[in-house]
């Protein structure tokens, strides 16, 4: 097999779906080849971290500052880990998985005494980066490949859900302080699942 060829079956390598055949030409293939190998070493690591988040999390500080740094463009790769090509659908599955387990994020952003005001201004940051990078995205998409666009498609949609259950509480309950927050965690994660998935469009880039 070609190097394209086994990387294209180290998907189904680690979701242990390849062929006995096909299975035992890859293992050859990978004890000799360093670089197919760092490949197949850097999916698995990937899909293990996702696999071991925490599926809450409870954050010291205010989260907006650090999503804030992150949507200035960044010169330099940061999975340095992974060759700057094509990502492979699987490998943004898991990055998506670990964006939406370690981003369930169900406790205080901030204080919980703050007042509705404050909550409309942190919810107008939210919206506003949150649109500037979907419709980048869904303007260029890049050379995500269309199983990758599903991906993310998939994975917002799910984001989505829970931010319409979470403003129809508010809806019923409004000014209640635990909701503001809770609704905020999950701008914060739709923010955070569209950066990653620009990020990857530059690696594919």
């Amino acid at each position: 097999m070609t190097h394209d060829e086994i990387l294209a079956r180290l998907d189904a390598r680690a979701d242990g779906t390849l062929p006995a055949g096909e299975l035992a030409a890859v293992e050859r293939h990978l004890a000799e080849c360093a670089a197919c190998r760092r490949e197949a070493e850097a999916l698995a690591a990937l899909l293990a971290d996702a696999r071991a988040l925490p599926r809450e999390l409870a954050p010291g500080r205010d989260l907006w500052g650090g999503i804030e740094d992150r949507l200035a463009p960044r010169a330099t790769a940061t999975v340095s880990s992974i060759p700057p090509r094509r990502w492979r659908p699987r490998l943004l599955a898991a990055v998506i998985a670990a964006v939406l387990l370690g981003g369930a994020v169900l406790l205080l952003l901030r204080p919980p005494a703050r007042p509705s005001v404050a909550f409309t201004r942190e919810q107008a940051r939210y919206l506003a980066a949150s649109t500037d990078l979907a419709r980048a995205l869904a303007r260029d998409p890049g050379h995500l490949a269309p199983e990758t666009q599903a991906v993310v498609g998939r994975s917002l949609s799910v984001v989505d859900q829970a931010i319409a259950e979470a403003e129809e509480a508010l809806r019923a309950d409004p000014r209640n302080p635990g909701l503001e927050q809770m609704l905020l965690a999950r701008y914060a994660q739709r923010l955070e699942l569209l950066q990653r998935a620009t990020e990857a469009k530059r690696q594919a880039s």
